[in-house]
């Protein structure tokens, strides 16, 4: 017995976009700056926002965080030092840049890598499995904490659709682990109008072992 999941999300096949991609630079996409001109950078804002209790700072200025309590989701760990968290881009910069972002004037590029207005875009986590994950994408990488796989897939799917970016084959075949949240997910960004001028249905036939692709126009979700 077949069971069916429509997942619908932006994809222009990756290969379109790597025709075309220049190669990734890190500096095209300033970050760790402080938009609000607190004297608190991105990390440090990501850091007061994440802490379960009131943060310690350096000096009485409140611009660097020194101390908090802090739970990793990728790890699961516990953390009070803050030299030992990296703010993670759940979408790593060089993913968007592969995935669309190369084609974004400086100042939505600057937008991205700051992008503190969603709670799920820039998160606390060990430096240890910041760095293992490096700009791998869910076919490459899912954190050591199991528990956080699903919520992690959705922020992944949200961020892409938000943005407009791209998604490659490998990165949706992975993704079809967690088909029925990812439609569940996704259905409600169809009631609100969130979607691309073109984007592609997979349908996959229970347990996920074929898929089938097809475009249509966006034009009556506009």
């Amino acid at each position: 017995m077949y069971r069916y999941f429509v997942l619908v999300i932006l994809l222009l096949l990756f290969e379109n976009t790597m025709a075309s991609c220049p190669a990734y630079d890190r500096r095209d996409y300033p970050h760790w700056i402080d938009l609000d001109q607190d004297c608190q950078n991105t990390r440090h804002d990501v850091l007061v926002e994440e802490s379960t209790v009131p943060v310690q700072f350096k000096t009485n200025k409140k611009c660097r965080v020194v101390a908090g309590k802090w739970r990793d989701s990728f790890t699961g760990k516990k953390f009070n030092d803050p030299g030992k968290l990296d703010i993670d881009h759940l979408v790593p910069l060089k993913e968007a840049h592969q995935s669309g972002a190369y084609a974004w004037d400086q100042a939505k590029r600057k937008a991205f890598a700051n992008e503190l207005k969603d709670s799920e875009h820039l998160i606390a986590v060990a430096a240890s499995a910041n760095r293992s994950k490096g700009a791998k994408d869910p076919a490459e990488w899912l954190p050591p904490n199991k528990a956080f796989w699903k919520k992690y897939a959705q922020a992944w799917v949200n961020i892409k659709i938000r943005w407009n970016l791209k998604a490659d084959a490998a990165e949706l075949s992975r993704l079809n682990v967690f088909g029925e949240l990812m439609l569940n997910f996704l259905k409600r960004h169809m009631n609100i109008n969130v979607f691309p001028k073109v984007i592609k249905i997979q349908r996959w036939d229970w347990p996920f072992k074929q898929t089938m692709n097809v475009e249509q126009k966006n034009s009556a979700k506009k």
